[in-house]
């Protein structure tokens, strides 16, 4: 009865963890991101809408970004952190056709793969660097925290709040 007690209350402890916590930056992040960086870049030449095309110094980038999370509380990590990062980024040429597809990622992705006058935040720069990656900072000694990030204080929420605001305006 104790043993059933015992694992019990270790399982409502891992699930209120779970919870409130995520898995921790993605192993990788750096060389992940400045290798997609140069693999948009590269692919971009070609792309189907002039205003996806990009040159820019991937790791000033990869700084920028690193700079906005990194050795801070997530609890304190906002847009403006971000700022730098987004500047970089930020092109006058303006994103006719994008398309938001809250919780209807496949379809809305099907259909801009067919119909080239449409585009998801995935198809620009931002969203394809960032995109299935985890970060959040920390105190170890590359800054980052690699064991979990907090789900109540997200600091990937102020970055893709403004990448799709950036979508938005442009």
């Amino acid at each position: 009865m104790c043993r059933h007690l015992v694992v019990y209350i270790l399982l409502v402890l891992a699930s209120l963890y779970r919870s409130t916590h995520s898995a921790g930056t993605t192993p990788g992040i750096k060389e992940v991101f400045i290798g997609r960086c140069w693999q948009y870049q590269s692919i971009s030449e070609h792309n189907k809408l002039p205003e996806l095309k990009v040159n820019i110094n991937c790791t000033k980038l990869w700084l920028a970004f690193y700079d906005s999370f990194a050795f801070k509380d997530p609890c304190t990590v906002g847009v403006d952190d971000y700022k730098t990062f987004f500047d970089m980024l930020h092109t006058s040429r303006k994103i006719k056709n994008a398309l938001f597809w809250s919780g209807l990622h496949d379809l809305v992705t099907d259909f801009t793969f067919i119909n080239d006058d449409y585009i998801v935040l995935e198809d620009t720069l931002t969203g394809y660097l960032l995109n299935n990656l985890n970060w959040c900072g920390g105190t170890d000694a590359d800054g980052l925290n690699s064991t979990s990030c907090s789900k109540t204080c997200n600091v990937m929420t102020p970055a893709w709040t403004l990448a799709s605001s950036e979508v938005r305006v442009r």
